[in-house]
């Protein structure tokens, strides 16, 4: 098993391309870019996994997602909450 970082867009749904199976650590921002961390097995088959940021006072539909964390970029000025799905 190896930590991998993931590069996240400030979208509200985007797809990673990663091993199946991985278990996400934790998110937060590395030079003001939002990430998140996963223990992965390298040698797994690679599937797309949704990653779903939503703002403050947004409506969140989360059935058969997990919070990861909250990060946030320009000073505070933007929160972003980290929901991810609970398998894959």
């Amino acid at each position: 098993m190896t930590i991998w970082k993931f590069q996240l867009q400030v979208e509200d749904v985007q797809y990673i391309n990663m091993p199946k199976g991985a278990t996400f650590l934790s998110v937060g921002t590395q030079y003001e870019i939002p990430c998140v961390w996963a223990m992965v097995d390298p040698d797994a088959e690679r599937v797309m996994v949704p990653v779903h940021t939503m703002t403050t006072g947004s409506q969140a539909e989360v059935e058969g997602l997990r919070f990861l964390g909250t990060y946030q970029l320009l000073s505070g000025q933007f929160v972003g909450h980290v929901f991810v799905p609970d398998h894959f």
